[in-house]
């Protein structure tokens, strides 16, 4: 049945295009506590800490459907701060692998590129940041079969596998001509480009939305190549072609950098040595051309020799765009050089060279891929062992599931009835208490996935809401809360709320689970509780993600940490009040109309603990309500008082 993918394709391809973009929008995402950030603004750039990450993201998506979140901050500048967490401050496009998805085998695999080089970080609380993309699908690389070896080392310095491009052995690459539906990205680093061998580049850019990386001198010949009646030209980024590289001046570093929150431009310095080898360095439009309004000149140089008298410029080391300007079209890239990892060049020039490449890569492919969401149903955040569960996928209309292989997937233990390749499922776990990752995936006949997946968590027992008490501490005017969790290995973490109204509660402080046993007790203490009657709750939170609340526990203290007490309200004659205080001090106290202004006013020594304070109204102040202000220490305390007849 995959075999009717092709005219699938085809039908769907302007919903295709309507959808893709969306992907790119760049979204508020809250990114929870557990999540692994990898740090990718490491200086001085290695291909450990700089390239090796990718492999990282494509192990992730291919081998355990992890979706990987790409933070690139919408408003920075060259090498700025994407954000900050836990002291450090995180730049070059964030790759974050959410807390949900962190099972056993995906920490493994962590673990293992960390000792390749890849540094990161796990979070330590929640937080919120922009979300550039969501990744969701591996590249599919096809190298151009007489000369795509220039770039297998590309690929080996990030550890991708050859699988990602068709293997070690060039019989397996292509020609442009092979080029078809099931090709994503032609990488073509170097050729001598004719009509007659290129021309179906035209054609799969446009009905397949192709996407192409091209460097060296088969830019400007491919960029002026012509159909025989010169009705058609592979001019995709420029207007009426390049300067043959035959003809014009190499670039004169250093270069400028430009589009620095775009993806293809995440890479940390320059790449200006990498990129400056080879028969063409640089490109230039021809003279009355010059590069389309839709392509964004991410390198260029601007004091290059030929400009402005053979071409209007600017020369261009690394430009980008839809081709022809067409939304209807795949990307392409064009990168200076023939070979960006020549060993006589700084291993943190080759590194950038190599991530615009790979960011290109990642890029232009989750546009083509995204062009529909699945849709998980009844995937829960905590799932009894042994007990069945019945899940399902949707998908948007038009999408006919009869062209696609439907897979589910757990990564832990257990069966799926009646089998695995229905829309709806019943999964039963046998696994307990580990996270998991529940998987649907559709297999079209280019064996291109289309999945979606969501962390659950295994338990022997289900999430039940823990009861706490507490009790005040009038010695050392403290609060302690007590609570014991009967589910203590599903628990993730709690975080303690306080309220001084009971329902406008805020978080003052957080309890890793600790004890590694089914129970366990914990205890927390407030050393400064609100004045007279603090509220608290407990928010439980599993390593589901799911999370919920206790009771909620009224603590009436017999001091308060700062406050005053009338001694008699409504008040007659003088204005009596008790004021506590963590020290001796002195206070000022005054009474004040609505309109704000003081009727009396009087300067008073306290000592630590409970004084008595006589303000004298001396029979000035009318019948009627007013305000008592004590004022302290910066902060002003507040009572309503009445003063009546005598």
């Amino acid at each position: 049945m995959k075999t009717k993918y092709y005219s699938f394709f085809l039908l769907n391809i302007f919903f295709i295009i309507g959808c893709a973009l969306h992907c790119k929008a760049v979204s508020t995402d809250t990114i929870k506590a557990g999540s692994y950030v990898v740090n990718m603004g490491i200086t001085p750039q290695t291909f450990g800490n700089g390239l090796k990450p990718y492999g990282l993201v494509y192990d992730l998506l291919k081998n355990y459907k992890v979706p990987v979140k790409w933070v690139i901050n919408p408003t920075k500048s060259k090498d700025g701060i994407d954000f900050t967490h836990n002291g450090v401050n995180y730049r070059g496009g964030t790759f974050i692998i959410p807390f949900e998805y962190r099972t056993t085998a995906v920490n493994t695999t962590i673990t293992s590129w960390e000792s390749q080089g890849v540094t990161g970080n796990t979070t330590v609380s929640d937080f919120i940041t922009d979300v550039y993309s969501t990744l969701h699908h591996p590249p599919v690389w096809t190298l151009d079969k007489a000369n795509g070896a220039v770039a297998v080392n590309f690929f080996n310095n990030a550890g991708i596998p050859s699988s990602a491009y068709g293997g070690t052995s060039s019989t397996n690459w292509k020609d442009p001509s092979q080029l078809s539906a099931c090709d994503d990205i032609f990488v073509l680093p170097h050729a001598d480009p004719t009509w007659a061998t290129h021309n179906n580049l035209y054609y799969w850019n446009l009905n397949y939305k192709g996407n192409i990386w091209s460097g060296c001198h088969a830019v400007s010949v491919l960029e002026n190549l012509t159909d025989p009646g010169i009705t058609i030209q592979l001019n995709f980024l420029s207007t009426s072609g390049l300067v043959n590289y035959t003809a014009h001046s190499n670039g004169s570093p250093p270069f400028l950098y430009n589009y620095s929150t775009d993806a293809v431009m995440q890479f940390m310095q320059t790449l200006d040595n990498a990129t400056n080898n080879g028969s063409e360095r640089i490109y230039l439009p021809k003279s009355g051309g010059g590069w389309r309004a839709s392509t964004k000149l991410g390198v260029y140089d601007a004091s290059q020799a030929d400009v402005p008298s053979f071409s209007p410029g600017p020369a261009a080391v690394v430009p980008y765009g839809r081709a022809y300007g067409d939304n209807d079209r795949g990307w392409v890239m064009y990168e200076g050089g023939h070979d960006i990892n020549r060993s006589s060049v700084a291993v943190a020039e080759r590194v950038a060279a190599q991530r615009a490449f790979l960011n290109f890569s990642f890029f232009s492919t989750s546009d083509k891929n995204a062009w529909f969401d699945i849709q998980l149903h009844n995937v829960q955040d905590v799932m009894m062992a042994n007990q069945p569960v019945n899940f399902s996928f949707s998908v948007p209309p038009g999408v006919n599931l009869a062209n696609y292989t439907i897979q589910w997937s757990s990564s832990c233990a257990g069966t799926f009835s009646p089998d695995a390749h229905q829309q709806s499922v019943s999964f039963t776990p046998s696994a307990t208490n580990t996270a998991s990752i529940i998987t649907a995936t559709l297999l079209d006949g280019c064996n291109r996935e289309v999945f979606a997946s969501k962390g659950t968590y295994i338990s022997s027992v289900l999430p039940v809401r823990t009861v706490i008490i507490g009790t005040y501490n009038s010695s050392i005017r403290s609060t302690t809360l007590y609570w014991t969790a009967f589910n203590n290995l599903t628990v993730h973490h709690f975080e303690i709320e306080r309220s001084g109204n009971g329902f406008d509660f805020i978080k003052i402080g957080v309890l890793p689970q600790s004890g590694h046993t089914t129970t366990a007790s914990y205890s927390f203490t407030d050393p400064h509780p609100l004045p007279d009657q603090p509220y608290y709750r407990l928010k439980t939170v599993y390593e589901s993600n799911a999370s919920n609340h206790s009771n909620v526990v009224l603590l009436k203290s017999s001091e308060p940490a700062s406050g005053i007490r009338m001694l008699s309200n409504p008040a007659r004659g003088n204005i009596s009040f008790s004021y506590f205080s963590d020290a001796n001090d002195t206070i000022v106290a005054r009474v004040i109309d609505i309109n704000g202004k003081a009727l009396t006013f009087g300067r008073y020594p306290v000592r630590k603990g409970w004084t008595t304070v006589c303000l004298n109204s001396q029979a000035r102040i009318p019948v009627g309500l007013y305000l008592l202000q004590v004022i302290t220490k910066g902060q002003t305390i507040n009572e309503k008082v009445s003063i009546a007849g005598m």
